[in-house]
């Protein structure tokens, strides 16, 4: 990372692990799901 103000710069290091594993998504109880707003559906328009 570099410095920026007074911050000094320092290393950055990032590990992965598990990568390609897919996590099982799962569907929401009912009570947990709510309907989109029309705004929100007009986002994606």
């Amino acid at each position: 990372m570099p410095a920026a103000g007074e911050t000094a710069a320092h290393d950055i290091k990032i590990g992965y692990a598990g990568y390609g594993t897919g996590t099982g998504a799962k569907k929401p109880p009912a009570d947990k799901v709510v309907e989109a707003s029309a705004e929100t559906y007009e986002l994606f328009k």
